[in-house]
């Protein structure tokens, strides 16, 4: 768990911040009781959708200049 701490800490930070949106904040923005929280809901999952494209854009560029140098 420490070299990937030492690897990337911006990359661990924004999949934490990514899992804690998919769970916590889509739980609880998904209420009927309060509309103008569940108001929020999609709007995490557009959030949730943005963080995981650009980790998988990071991902996959890092992927491509480790295979160019090689």
């Amino acid at each position: 768990m420490l070299a990937v701490v030492l690897w990337d800490k911006r990359l661990v930070l924004w999949t934490v911040v990514m899992a804690v949106l998919a769970t916590v904040v889509q739980t609880v923005t998904a209420t009927d009781e309060h509309p103008w929280v569940a108001g929020l809901h999609p709007l995490s999952g557009v959030a949730i959708l943005g963080i995981s494209g650009s980790l998988a854009h990071r991902a996959w560029r890092r992927r491509g200049t480790a295979e160019a140098a090689a």
